[in-house]
């Protein structure tokens, strides 16, 4: 039999006169079938007792009296050799010599001061069971012989139970699957339902922790492990689909089956940079800018240059745009970004500068005077139009904020505003203008810091004076 791992077995015999309970191990602390071997057949009767006159009492360790043997029987002679053998937890294997004549061992073990029996063998081993981890037993063997004649009580032996390693081979219950939090462009954090260990959660059992995969087609690329239930998700494609899972560990290396696949896609991030940007016609007031598709879910943000600043102009679905309100005969500079469907931003295409065209429709025959008193953040705006036409005018104004300032409450006019440019129309008593009239507008607006006063101004898309 192999030998168990932990501590092995540790074995000590001892002539039965050196033991210190000696008198009670041999005599006293028989049990009833060894009292009954040790003690004498017959008593004999004293014929006379002498009376001492002076005593002196010498104690010596008792002597088991010999058992005696049937008629016709022989008693045994003593076991020796006797040698632990194997050991688990719970089991004692011992050992011995055969004894010439023995038809039989009885197996004693020492509990406290008492030798009490534990088996019979027939065979010179024996395996006493129900023991203790990592615990010293003492044990005696004698041989039986015919007509159940004991033989004399072997030396001590001791030996120990080892301290047995339980060995866990279940593997937790699989993990939930994963949920994709907290989404971005390029990763995400993964959460799910913890696993349990069928053992418990007291060492050598319990839940150790998680490992992630990645789904490739059909194989699992392990990305990285946690000791919780999250994982962060980095290094992710923008706009790509990734299905994940999740198996947990336990202290003893034991892996779960597979959780089910948790599925997300990553936020398609920053668009490319507009590129192709060009213009295609070109009126006294207009310019049309086409440019090439920028691959993604994106629309368009077409900005016009003025110096250092740069303003929106307009937003379109498809890559194409026509700017209005120019003047003829100027040169113009713009831009152009993609946006992204969460709102990120591309990289501006190339400057196009493009020239509007000399031929002027009539204008309306107007004049515009622009006013503003400002502070810090914001500024009040007031606009005298007049007609200075010889028929009735009815109008709408138009005009483009060249520092971004947004228009926040206006008067007499119905005001709204894409980007950058700005449109007022008029209410019912000052809608239409007499030769001559003239009305007051006005709003409210904010700025970022530059109040810049727009320079130029329509009425229904035809330029009119600034004066």
């Amino acid at each position: 039999m192999a030998r168990p791992s932990g501590t092995w077995l540790r074995s000590r015999t001892t002539p039965l006169a050196a033991l210190s309970l000696a008198a009670a191990l041999l005599v006293g602390a028989l049990t009833t079938d060894d009292a009954r071997a040790a003690a004498p057949a017959a008593t004999a009767t004293p014929t006379a007792t002498a009376t001492p006159t002076a005593s002196a009492t010498t104690t010596a360790s008792p002597t088991p009296a010999p058992t005696p043997a049937p008629t016709g029987s022989t008693q045994p002679g003593k076991v020796t050799g006797i040698t632990p053998t194997d050991a688990t937890g719970t089991t004692i294997t011992l050992g011995w010599t055969a004894v010439p004549g023995a038809v039989a061992y009885r197996v004693s073990q020492l509990t406290g001061d008492v030798i009490g029996g534990v088996g019979t063998s027939a065979v010179t081993h024996y395996t006493i069971t129900g023991l203790t981890q990592s615990t010293e037993y003492v044990f005696f063997v004698r041989a039986v012989g015919s007509g159940g004649v004991l033989g004399p009580l072997s030396d001590a032996v001791d030996a120990s139970t080892v301290r047995e390693i339980v060995r866990d081979t279940t593997p937790p219950s699989a993990p939930g699957a994963p949920v994709a939090t907290a989404v971005t462009a390029s990763g995400a954090t993964l959460s799910w339902t913890a696993s349990t260990d069928p053992g418990g959660t007291m060492a050598p059992f319990g839940v150790a922790g998680y490992d992630v995969y990645v789904l490739q087609g059909d194989t699992e690329a392990f990305v990285g492990s946690s000791s919780t239930t999250t994982y962060e998700a980095t290094g992710l494609a923008a706009g790509a689909s990734y299905s994940f899972v999740v198996r947990a560990r336990d202290r003893t290396g034991n892996r779960s089956a597979a959780s089910p696949a948790g599925t997300f896609r990553t936020l398609p991030g920053k668009p490319g940079k507009v590129t192709g940007l060009h213009q295609t016609s070109a009126t006294g007031t207009t310019l049309t800018l086409v440019w090439d598709d920028v691959p993604g879910d994106v629309t368009y943000q077409v900005e016009q240059i003025s110096g250092d600043a740069i303003a929106v102009v307009g937003t379109s679905a498809v890559a194409r745009y026509t700017v209005t309100g120019l003047w003829p005969m100027r040169e113009y500079a713009f831009q152009v970004r993609a946006v992204g469907s969460a709102g990120d931003v591309g990289v501006a295409s190339d400057v196009l500068r493009a020239f509007t065209l000399d031929d002027v429709i009539p204008g309306p025959g107007c004049t515009v005077a622009y006013s503003a008193n400002g502070w810090s953040t914001g500024f009040t705006a007031r606009i005298r139009l007049t007609n200075t036409a010889t028929s009735p005018l009815t109008w709408t104004l138009g005009f483009t904020f060249p520092t971004g300032q947004k228009v926040t409450q206006g008067w007499s006019a119905t005001w709204s505003q894409t980007g950058s440019a700005v449109t007022a129309t008029g209410q019912p008593w000052n809608a239409v203008l007499a030769p001559g009239a003239s009305t007051d507008i006005g709003f409210n607006g904010s700025h970022g810091g530059t109040n810049t006063a727009p320079t130029a101004f329509t009425v229904n898309g035809a330029p009119c004076m600034v004066g």
